[in-house]
Formats: structure tokens, sequence, C-alpha cells
């Protein structure tokens, strides 16, 4: 299965906006400290003038264009649009998607000559290889969020805003209150964020503040699966975006899942998994309905089948009976998933178990299962526990 990555496969690209005067210049110089490769998104609406020309003149008129009648005269059309909501607008509509798209060409191209480099993750200096950062201001407005993994949203409370840009700009309170007030509130900046960082104290504060969350990209990507890419859902199973799989496991994001209750004919036994050392969550447990995350796009049936081949290389194809869709939601995440079980003749010795993924394979009798969930339900991945109750309640099974 071909997946269309949003973002590029192989890197993390983090998106970072905030409200003037209100941090961003020390999240760009903490995040290139540790590797990143900063794009700012002013440099490409620069650039954007060129081929937005016909446009902008079309809609503004030739009051904006220089003397050599090429260019824009930005000074001219600032004049205009900045005195006009509307004109401001029409701008916004003709350069900003020109721009997005610049700016998502870059990533790609950022993204390939770094897979070519074909450097660990992280290097033994600590600094992240395949990090893109993406510094842009108007990120929210422009509707920009689909080209990273992750929004960052540096906040400031606004008497601080107002002081900074007083001093940084030698405005007067009304004037930086006016631009201030021109943006977008934190209200509505915070409410897209993975990570929102507060800068109300001194510099020092807010770098390490920043070191804190730098550090929990570097474990939340260091998984073998961190960049897998799955479909996020809303509570009714609509696909709302695509998403790398570290961001969904720490943002605790709803995402499609399968569960497959596989039942050995002769005894009647459930194979229960004791899951990897290694895996991303609940390491260890007991799992009594195995499956996992679908690929974006991949439907559930299908994922089933892979995900039994892969984990414990039996191939059921076609043999799959589905049992019920369940929400299953606690306080690591939610998940859709579909439930299905499958019957086979195959013993634990026939078994082709991935060893990075599954540790041991056992045989349980149902009433094993719901005694040793009831002494020690720890013992368990809490999904797994839930998908095989609901398989139990709705198939009423008599084994």
């Amino acid at each position: 299965m071909t997946v269309d990555y949003r973002t590029p496969k192989g890197v993390i690209v983090i998106g970072f906006t905030g409200g003037i005067a209100s941090g961003k210049s020390t999240v760009t110089e903490e995040l290139e400290k540790n590797g990143a490769h900063i794009l700012n998104a002013d440099h490409f609406g620069h650039r954007a003038y060129g081929p937005c020309f016909n446009a902008l003149v079309a809609r503004f008129g030739d009051k904006i264009v220089n003397e050599d009648g090429k260019t824009i005269n930005r000074k001219a059309l600032g004049a205009i649009v900045f005195a006009d909501t509307k004109d401001l607008q029409a701008l916004n509509e003709i350069m900003w998607p020109v721009i997005k798209d610049m700016i998502r060409e870059e990533i790609f191209k950022v993204a390939e000559e770094m897979e070519n480099a074909n450097k660990p993750n992280v290097s033994k200096d600590g600094k992240i290889n395949n990090l893109i950062a993406l510094e842009a201001a108007v990120m929210v407005e422009a509707g920009w969020m689909d080209l990273v993994d992750e929004v960052w949203v540096v906040l400031a409370d606004e008497s601080k805003q107002k002081e900074r840009l007083m001093a940084r700009n030698n405005l007067d309170a009304a004037e930086a209150e006016k631009r201030i007030n021109s943006q977008i509130s934190n209200k509505e900046r915070a409410a897209v964020a993975h990570v929102t960082v507060w800068n109300r104290g001194s510099l020092e504060d807010l770098r390490a503040i920043l070191q804190k969350e730098i550090q929990s990209v570097k474990s939340r990507y260091s998984k073998l699966s961190a960049f897998e890419a799955i479909d996020v859902v809303d509570k009714d199973n609509n696909v709302l975006m695509q998403t790398k799989r570290a961001v969904a496991t720490a943002f605790k994001l709803t995402c499609r899942c399968t569960h497959v209750v596989l039942v050995h004919e002769p005894s009647g036994g459930i194979f229960v998994q004791k899951r990897s050392k290694w895996k991303d969550s609940y390491p260890s447990t007991l799992d009594p309905a195995s499956g996992g995350y679908c690929n974006s796009g991949e439907p559930y049936e299908a994922c089933a089948v892979r995900e039994m081949r892969e984990e414990m290389g039996i191939d059921l194809d076609n043999k799959l009976t589905f049992v019920s869709p369940i929400y299953f939601e606690d306080t690591t995440g939610s998940q859709w998933a579909y439930l299905y079980c499958a019957k086979t003749q195959k013993g634990i010795n026939d078994l082709q178990v991935q060893e990075e993924e599954v540790e041991a394979v056992t045989l349980m009798k149902p009433n094993e299962i719901v005694q040793l969930a009831k002494k020690d339900p720890q013992a368990f991945i809490p999904d797994g526990l839930f998908a095989f109750n609901t398989f139990m309640e709705k198939t009423s099974a008599n084994m």
C-alpha cells in the first residue's frame, strides 16, 4: 500500500507561531541550536510577489507597479491594504495559497536532502538531524497547519507584549496596542496548538521551557513506529487529517485501529500475546485481542490481516468475521476500532512471531482470561482487554 504523506515521511516538521513580540525569535534560536533547519514564511512571502504579479495588478491596478514595470511596489501596496480590511483580505487570498505551495515544496526538498545525508535522527552531540522548523506568524490565519506535524504556539500576556513591542520598535502605548489587537487572540492560537509555550518570565525561563519541549521531541520520535502515517478521526469515526504516529500518541489523538480475537479451534483457547518490552505503550502486558493502528487510508479489514501477518506470521485473508465497531478511551488516548474474530487449526509452534512486537504467545481459555483480568487487570493492555470483553458480550461465547 502506498501512503500519500501529508509531510515528508522521514522528518519531523514543527510549525511555530505566536503574536507580535511573543518570543518567536527565541524559539528559532533554540531549535536551530538543536539542529533544526529553519524556514521563515516571510522569506517565501517576499518571493511570492513574482508569481502573484499579474493577479495583484489585476486586483489593485498599475499604481502598485514599480517603474520597471515588472515588480510590485510593496510600499504602495501596503498603503492600500492597511487602510482597508477588504483590500487586505483580497491580498491574502491571492498571496497565501502561493506562499503555502512554495513552503510545501521547500519542506519536501529539504527532507530529501536530509534523507540523502543519511544521518541518525539524533547525533551524539544531541542535535536532531531530521527536524524542519517553520516560523510563520500567520500560520493559523492562513490555514497552514497541514504543512507541519506539530503546531507550537508561543504566548505572552498582552501587557508583556506591549512592553516588549514599545521597547523594540520605539512605539507609544496606543500604537503598540493597535498592532497587538490587529492580530488574532491567544485563545484562537492556543486552540490549534499541540505545544503551548508561555513566555511569562525571563529569557532564561523561556529557554528552559523550550529545552524541555525539545527533549520531548527527541523522545517521541525515537521509536521505530514514530514516522508511520495514520488517520486522525473524530468521535463519529470521520477522518479529520493524516499525521505521524508519534504525533497521535504524544497528543492523544483519536485514531483508527483493529483488534482480532484469534481462536484455536481444536482447544477453544484464545491466542494471547505478551507484548514486547520494546513496545511504545504498555510493554510486557498481555493482549487477548491483538491488532494495531491502521495506516492512513487503509481499510480496517486489510489492517487486521496485515497486523496478524506481521506480528504472528498467520494469514487470515478472507478468514475474518466482523464482530463490532468499538470506541475506546482512557488516559493515554482514544481509538475507533473494528473488532474481528478468526479461527485457526494452527498451534503456537506454527506461528512466526515478530520478536520486536511480541515476546511470547500462549493459549488461554476465555474464563481464564476473565478470571486473571479480575485478579490483576494491569496484566493486560486496556484496549485489548476491552476488545476481548466486547467479543465475549457480542458472541456470547461458550468456549
